[in-house]
C-alpha cells in the first residue's frame, strides 16, 4: 500500500519551482520574440525572412499555450498551498 504525504514545506518547494520555471519561460519567450523581430527587421530580408517569421508564428500558439499553462499551474499551486496551510491550522485549532 502506498502513502501520499504532504506538508507545507514540500508544497512551498513545488510552488517555488513552478514559479521559477514560469518566470524563466516567460523571460526567454520574450527574448525569443525580440530576437525574431530583430532578425526579420534587420539582417534577414526577403523570402528567407518571410519563411523564418512564418515558422515562428506557426509555433507561437504552442509557445503561448505553454506560457498560459505554467501561469495557471503557478497560480493553482499558490492557492492550494494556502488552502493546505489553512486546513492544517484549522485542524490544529480544532484538536485543542
Amino acid at each position: 500500500m502506498s502513502t501520499i504525504s504532504a506538508n507545507s514545506e514540500s508544497l512551498a518547494t513545488i510552488t517555488k519551482a513552478i514559479g521559477t520555471a514560469y518566470g524563466e519561460y516567460k523571460y526567454n519567450l520574450q527574448r525569443l520574440r525580440n530576437l525574431v523581430e530583430q532578425i526579420t527587421n534587420g539582417d534577414i530580408t526577403g523570402t528567407l525572412a518571410t519563411e523564418f517569421i512564418n515558422k515562428f508564428r506557426a509555433n507561437e500558439g504552442t509557445l503561448n499555450a505553454l506560457e498560459q499553462t505554467l501561469d495557471e499551474a503557478n497560480e493553482y499551486m499558490g492557492i492550494q498551498t494556502t488552502k493546505f496551510d489553512q486546513l492544517m491550522q484549522d485542524t490544529k485549532a480544532g484538536m485543542r
